[in-house]
């Protein structure tokens, strides 16, 4: 009732500040109030050796733990084989336009805008299997709008010369393309051995964890620009 009564702490005036401010966190913790809904208890986690952990603590500290290890896997080791690109990827690297700093620069309270667009939210997303094991779920980092905006601004800045070196069997992550395309192509294929009874070999190859796992400092020196 206090909130309500003064105007600065009013969570409905909050919220609409929220939104002309693109608070986000702000504006998820005011409407989380409005709604009455509170953060459920943190699920039951395991170590590594499958002990049950009940400290809320120590299960963020396994969280932790988890995602740096998962986020800094060590190198493979024939590492050393990895060939320089032999073709040069000719893409637009000038500075932005004053239309894209526009959209990207967005003023925000009590932060400082470098600071804010290299931080980010790790919310934890379960997936399938043994949700107490951590690698049952996937995390997603959640970007403030600024710091969305300008990695935006760098992946239209490169897709389309990226695009180009792509082989063409490759769907999955492709402007006008999706991994449905492969599904009924591989559909056809199939359909056409059984209609003309011929031998069929399937080999599906599935990489654990690929994007979270890669060794990004090995792909510095093999990229150019």
């Amino acid at each position: 009732m206090d909130l309500c009564r003064n105007p600065g702490q009013d969570p409905k005036r909050k919220n609409k500040k929220a939104v002309i401010n693109n608070n986000l966190k702000q504006l998820y913790d005011t409407m989380k109030k409005l709604v009455r809904k509170y953060s459920k208890p943190e699920r039951l986690i395991k170590d590594k050796k499958l002990k049950p952990i009940t400290e809320i603590q120590e299960q963020k500290k396994r969280w932790v733990k988890h995602f740096v290890e998962l986020w800094n896997s060590p190198a493979p080791l024939d590492s050393h084989d990895i060939e320089v690109a032999h073709t040069d990827i000719h893409m637009d690297v000038t500075p932005p336009t004053v239309e894209e700093i526009r959209m990207a620069i967005i003023s925000k309270e009590e932060q400082e805008p470098l600071t804010d667009w290299k931080e980010g939210h790790l919310i934890k997303t379960p997936k399938n299997g043994d949700l107490s094991k951590c690698k049952n779920h996937k995390g997603i980092t959640l970007l403030s709008v600024p710091g969305k905006v300008l990695s935006k601004i760098l992946l239209n800045s490169m897709k389309d010369a990226v695009d180009t070196q792509l082989r063409n069997q490759q769907a999955g992550f492709r402007k006008d393309r999706s991994c449905a395309d492969q599904i009924t192509t591989l559909r056809i294929i199939v359909q056409q051995s059984i209609e003309w009874n011929s031998s069929l070999y399937i080999n599906f190859c599935d990489y654990g964890k690929p994007f979270d796992s890669v060794a990004r400092r090995l792909m510095e020196p093999s990229s150019t620009l």
